[in-house]
């Protein structure tokens, strides 16, 4: 069943543009800041949270 998930989740994550898979991967698999991100992405960290928030919403859809 965890395979499955696995699976699933990497299928996903690669349907995202660069931005939203660089916000998700580096917050969540790469332990970084969001400042840090926010920063490296040239936007404030309130903007970058709208994104990420965007982007789980994708992310929860598509999984279920």
């Amino acid at each position: 069943y965890q395979d499955d998930i696995k699976v699933k989740l990497y299928k996903v994550l690669n349907e995202l543009d660069e931005n939203e898979f660089y916000i998700i991967n580096s917050i969540y698999f790469c332990d970084k800041k969001e400042i840090d991100v926010a920063k490296k992405l040239g936007i404030s960290q309130q903007m970058l949270n709208y994104h990420k928030k965007r982007i789980l919403k994708k992310l929860k859809k598509t999984l279920l």
